[in-house]
């Protein structure tokens, strides 16, 4: 699914959460910009951090006159 999204939204923050975590699909998720990969379960303190971290992250990355 990451890989049919990038090319659509390339500025879209894609945070993976799975219960099937594996080395293949960490790998496979960073290979296509994933911002984070979390395995469940995961507390919603992390989830929120790890939530408002992409956004700072994609901030940054947003020329300013889109914004």
């Amino acid at each position: 699914m990451l890989a049919a999204g990038r090319p659509y939204a390339p500025s879209t923050v894609f945070i993976i959460i799975t219960a099937y975590a594996t080395l293949d699909s960490a790998i496979q998720a960073l290979r296509y910009w994933a911002f984070d990969y979390l395995f469940k379960p995961s507390s919603v303190h992390e989830i929120l951090q790890v939530v408002e971290n992409g956004l700072a992250s994609r901030q940054q990355r947003i020329p300013p006159m889109i914004r």
